[in-house]
């Protein structure tokens, strides 16, 4: 399947997975990002973007497995049944960030098993920006 950086494509999963499920190991791969790289949580007109910071120089070590789970958009991509979501929607460069447009909240809510991704994936943005916050505060001590 062609998946180019930059570009505004979906392409949703091949192999029935709950989005439940796909949550479970997007949630993993952001958290363990956001412990080995800079991560910054924006929302640029009302969709929210996760930004990790030197990822496209960033080669070694764990991420070597992280950099393959973050650039395969089947990572992202739920089905189940006739339906069919990502949880993100464009993945980009930014410099040297890698940058993930996450899919909308109401979007989300509207999946099977959407009420709750909608309050797990605020949860996760919350920790995010309060990491993001910490950062910055160690930065200025």
């Amino acid at each position: 399947m062609p998946w180019s950086l930059g570009r505004a494509e979906v392409i949703y999963a091949d192999v029935e997975q709950p989005p439940q499920d796909v949550w479970f190991g997007v949630e993993d791969l952001w958290l363990r990002l956001a412990a080995l790289l800079p991560a910054r949580v924006e929302n640029q007109g009302g969709q929210w973007q996760l930004k990790f910071g030197g990822f496209r120089h960033a080669r070694d070590g764990a991420m070597a497995e992280l950099r393959i789970r973050a650039l395969d958009v089947q990572t992202f991509s739920w089905h189940l049944g006739a339906e069919h979501g990502a949880f993100v929607r464009l993945i980009a460069y930014e410099g040297d960030a890698l940058v993930f447009t996450v899919t909308s909240i109401p979007t989300i809510v509207r999946w099977p098993q959407g009420d709750d991704l909608g309050w797990q994936v605020k949860g996760l943005i919350a920790r995010l920006r309060a990491l993001q916050g910490e950062t910055a505060g160690a930065m200025s001590s």
